[in-house]
């Protein structure tokens, strides 16, 4: 079983650290004293949203029909997963939604219990960065409450009902107040007969809580439906939920409304890179489809990788951000471009015909251009999701045995370490132009993040030739990508945060990008 070495790790969070002017320029020889530590808990003052035990915010109630006192339900032949043993969920206050044994059933609008402001004070964690120390310090809008993160104190703010939320969200109950999160029903009047609105996962790795009505077709409504090793979601923009993996394959995720975006295969030969068209006579039929849909995922990625820096790359000018971050964006989009053909000529190598993409779905990806909107799935597709991925890469190419699997992987693991790179360079420079909440959505990313990559200790009696040919089994990569959470993601962003925010504290000058250099000339990663 491939490991990950613990100096690829170090060295990772180094350079990154170094490109934000934090790590001591004489840390860049991977001493793990000099950096910061990765083992500092995440406090306990995120708001779970009406959190349930799988994770995510969720609404239960009654089927169409039903009441929320009785919660019986009627939901037909056509739902195949009814709300079985309802119990009302003690925070909201009409008894609107249910709990259903890992996901909530929402019946009709409702009113959540309010617990703030609450009369006891925090204890200060940093005098000079601390925003609050008492719920009445947060002020800014309606139900606020003071919340420790890991290493400061910092406002959050809630809602009481639907009403207090932007259009396309509801508000969850949780223990202090709801949050308002995306959904696409309000109550079950909003479903097809006989179907409920009910919550769901939105990002597998990443997860946010959501509601959207069930339909005929899904194929599970809680994780423990699914294989191990997967999660219960509504991925891609489908109209149904299933069953998807939960660590994220090699590539910058499109992210729409916090949905990953791929496009649809295509059996076309143009956009394989020819000098990675070679047939693989020599596997099994079993062992060529398995590598095949392996490469063609990773392939359809990298091509959706290609409209994520797009997209990037017009948000940096919109935002009057500098020169340096819009052209190494530019940079970035050329490598997923080169990254997709090579994948998809190994995939059609694999598959023994020509593999390709159809049409990508770009539509309402662009919308309205908000920093605070933009960082968060920054954060999301480059500081997690392309970290994840150089380390993904570089396991794979340790891993690997095929000569032409190895050159595509050392060009991937390379290039998408400048990619997190830049990702947490944006962050610096936005961190200062936007509200203080955007810290708590940060620091609740990480922790569902590192919460949701469970490790599965399943085995497949395919992993010998799958690591031979850079595909890792999702057990290693559902560790790998804690590790990438807990040892590099949640240190960096703890270092970035515990300096002091200002304009001018994002500095592009040679000293800067020289230091970052260094570091990643010695790296392993």
């Amino acid at each position: 079983m491939p490991r990950l070495n613990p100096l690829r790790v170090e060295s990772f969070r180094l350079t990154l650290l170094a490109a934000l002017g934090i790590a001591p320029f004489s840390a860049c020889g991977g001493s793990a004293s000099s950096s910061p530590s990765g083992n500092g808990g995440l406090g306990g003052g995120v708001p779970s949203g009406g959190g349930s035990a799988n994770g995510g915010a969720s609404t239960g109630g009654a089927p169409n029909g039903g009441t929320a006192s009785d919660g019986v339900s009627n939901a037909g032949a056509s739902n195949r997963f009814p709300c079985v043993d309802p119990r009302p969920v003690k925070e909201d206050l009409t008894g609107s939604l249910l709990e259903c044994g890992g996901w909530q059933h929402r019946l009709a609008d409702g009113v959540c219990a309010i617990s703030v402001p609450r009369a006891n004070a925090l204890p200060s964690q940093d005098a000079q960065q601390d925003l609050c120390t008492t719920d009445a310090d947060c002020t800014e809008k309606p139900f606020g409450y003071c919340s420790a993160s890991f290493f400061f104190n910092l406002c959050e703010y809630g809602c009481e009902k639907d009403a207090d939320c932007p259009s396309g969200s509801l508000c969850a109950c949780g223990p202090l107040t709801g949050s308002c999160v995306p959904t696409d029903c309000h109550t079950d009047q909003d479903c097809e007969a006989g179907l409920l609105c009910a919550s769901y996962l939105r990002l597998p790795g990443c997860d946010e809580p959501a509601f959207a009505c069930q339909t005929a077709s899904d194929a599970c409504i809680v994780d423990s439906d699914c294989p191990s090793g997967t999660q219960c979601t509504l991925a891609m923009g489908a109209t149904a939920r299933s069953c998807v993996s939960p660590d994220c394959v090699i590539g910058r995720p499109f992210l729409v409304d916090g949905q990953s975006r791929l496009a649809r295969r295509e059996r076309r030969g143009d956009w394989s890179a020819p000098e990675f068209l070679t047939a693989r006579d020599a596997l099994s039929e079993l062992e060529r489809e398995r590598l095949g849909e392996a490469w063609l995922d990773i392939a359809l990625m990298e091509h959706a990788s290609i409209a994520a820096f797009a997209r990037f790359t017009l948000e940096l000018l919109a935002f009057g951000a500098p020169s340096e971050l819009v052209s190494l964006s530019n940079a970035a989009l050329a490598d997923e471009t080169r990254h997709a053909a090579q994948a998809f000529a190994l995939a059609s190598g694999y598959s023994g015909h020509p593999e390709g993409p159809g049409a990508l779905d770009t539509a309402l990806s662009l919308g309205t251009f908000e920093l605070e909107s933009s960082v968060f799935t920054a954060f999301l597709e480059g500081c997690i999701g392309e970290t994840v991925a150089a380390l993904e890469a570089r396991l794979g190419l340790d891993s690997a045995s095929d000569p032409e699997v190895c050159a595509v992987l050392a060009g991937i693991a390379e290039d998408e370490a400048r990619h997190a790179e830049l990702a947490w360079r944006f962050l610096h420079w936005a961190l200062p132009r936007t509200g203080a909440d955007l810290r708590g959505r940060l620091l609740a990313a990480v922790k569902q993040s590192s919460e949701r990559a469970a490790c599965s200790e399943s085995a497949d009696p395919q992993e010998p030739v799958l690591i031979a040919h850079g595909v890792l089994p999702v057990r290693e990569r559902a560790r790998l990508r804690r590790t990438a959470i807990d040892e590099i993601v949640r240190p960096c962003l703890q270092a970035l945060l515990q300096k002091p925010l200002s304009l001018a504290a994002y500095n592009p000058n040679p000293a800067s990008e020289s230091r970052a250099r260094t570091c990643r000339e010695r790296a392993v990663i």
